[in-house]
């Protein structure tokens, strides 16, 4: 008997949604990046910080990547304004964070997420956007495939700075 595949849906971060998101983002902050060594701390600071002030502001856009009531990936947008904690370039879209759970990789949830936040950009008002990339030819390859190209520029971290214009 085969299973049968659910559908993938991308959605808004929606109120019941929040400890999941936190846990994805958790995830990938800790586990991944290991940019902390404390998750239960950080995941304080993601519900906070990220959920309870950024996101209810409406500072921040976010949007899940979910099968059934799993979420598999998210991304986090906004248009640089004096509002954000991070406003490089006023005015323009900003892909701030982006993440699929490595058992949902290469299944197309990316460029669905990707192709999400653009869309939205677009309707707020951003004619171009730009996001910082890890220095990773396929991660660059994945952000080129969607439309991004790169800048020549890097950030303080050395991340590759990319950028596309919204059509």
């Amino acid at each position: 008997m085969s299973e049968k595949m659910e559908k993938c849906v991308i959605q808004p971060l929606q109120e019941k949604d929040f400890d999941g998101f936190v846990k994805i983002f958790s995830d990938y902050f800790v586990d991944e990046m290991k940019f902390a060594d404390d998750k239960e701390k950080f995941c304080n600071f993601a519900k906070e910080f990220i959920v309870n002030q950024q996101y209810a502001e409406k500072i921040i856009l976010i949007d899940l990547a979910k099968f059934g009531e799993e979420i598999a990936g998210f991304i986090i947008y906004q248009i640089d304004s004096e509002r954000s904690d991070w406003c490089e370039r006023p005015g323009v879209g900003f892909i701030r964070e982006f993440y699929v759970a490595p058992a949902h990789r290469r299944k197309n949830l990316g460029s669905l997420l990707i192709k999400r936040a653009d869309e939205m950009l677009k309707k707020m008002g951003a004619n171009d956007v730009y996001l910082a990339s890890a220095k990773d030819e396929g991660v660059i390859t994945f952000y080129e495939k969607n439309g991004y190209r790169k800048t020549g520029q890097q950030n303080e971290d050395g991340q590759e700075i990319m950028e596309k214009e919204l059509d």
